[in-house]
């Protein structure tokens, strides 16, 4: 009897560092079969949001998005404004629908040569989408050109707790800016069409220096029904997209045991410190990349792959300890 054997490669969305994970596997007399996956698809290990991977898929193939109830920095809330309390929930997204891929899994060459295994972001893509939302709408009259009733409420973004310090909107051009200070610095988020569906290129900065990001701002504007009731503003959520930006140039490929973070020109757009996107590598090769030929085609790359991983699987340690965690910002 034919017995299978199911071969991955790992990503992880880590908080405090990198993680690893079992694989596994059963004895092999085949290269040419692979079997159910015995491990889910994705799972939250103590800080960590896991997925596994095959060749060729994107993150959001296995893993759309996660939310406060699988990643710990992403729990919701309530946002305390001088008017009223509203709850609000977070949430990151690995693609968006027309909007962008994300990062994908892949075995070949990078554009300086190296052979291996990578998650690459392409450099017209993006990173991830970050997500607030307010249930019921977060309010405030409009005064001046001035949201006064959310000043210095705090609002909790991927674990870090940020004021907001400044909110200005221009309901005859539909413009919206909101800025918020937290321990580690500014953050600006401008958006001039709140009404629309597009995303604002170039509406963001961190610590007053522009960020290859981009947002949207849901928001609409309520008449007053008197004179002496003013005009309100009721936002309903803000995205955040974070662009692919290599500090080299090009696409991002991150190699085994790498994060993100590392290889972006702004690293700050990540928004927190200690968050950030790392890769753990295809499990069970004995060592070195083979030398590929020049001439092999993308097919017959894969198919190599798949029979070198499935050879060398068995000489595995079955399960492999936490490598690390020490925070990112240590």
């Amino acid at each position: 009897m034919v017995r299978h054997i199911y071969v991955s490669m790992l990503l992880i969305v880590a908080i405090v560092g990198f993680a690893a994970i079992l694989f596994s596997y059963a004895d092999l007399n085949s290269p040419t079969a692979f079997a159910v996956k015995f491990v889910p698809e994705w799972k939250e290990e103590k800080n960590a949001v896991m997925v596994e991977l095959d060749l060729n898929e994107y993150i959001a193939d296995d893993l759309e998005g996660v939310d406060g109830q699988h990643f710990s920095l992403l729990k919701g809330g309530l946002i305390t404004t001088k008017i009223a309390q509203t709850r609000y929930t977070q949430a990151l997204q690995f693609n968006e629908l027309n909007i962008f891929n994300g990062g994908r899994a892949i075995y070949g060459r990078t554009e300086s040569a190296q052979v291996g295994d990578f998650i690459r972001f392409t450099s017209d893509d993006a990173i991830f989408k970050y997500r607030i939302s307010f249930s019921s709408g977060l309010e405030s009259q409009i005064v001046t050109g001035r949201l006064d009733d959310l000043l210095d409420s705090k609002w909790r973004m991927l674990g870090e707790e940020f004021t907001l310090n400044f909110a200005e909107v221009n309901t005859a051009d539909n413009y919206i800016r909101l800025d918020f200070f937290g321990r580690l610095g500014s953050i600006r988020f401008e958006d001039f069409d709140f009404t629309d569906s597009s995303y604002q290129n170039g509406g963001v900065k961190i610590n007053d220096q522009p960020v290859d990001a981009r947002v949207r701002i849901k928001a609409n504007e309520v008449i007053g029904n008197s004179d002496s009731i003013n005009d309100r503003l009721v936002i309903f959520s803000v995205e955040y997209i974070l662009n692919t930006h290599s500090k080299n140039g090009g696409d991002i490929y991150l190699p085994p045991f790498k994060c993100v973070r590392e290889y972006m020109l702004y690293p700050e757009g990540f928004l927190v410190p200690n968050f950030d996107i790392c890769y753990e590598g295809m499990q069970g090769w004995p060592g070195s990349y083979p030398d590929l030929a020049s001439d092999l085609d993308t097919s017959e790359i894969m198919t190599y792959t798949k029979f070198l991983l499935l050879r060398w699987i068995l000489s595995m340690v079955t399960i492999i300890e936490i490598l690390c965690l020490t925070s990112l910002t240590a």
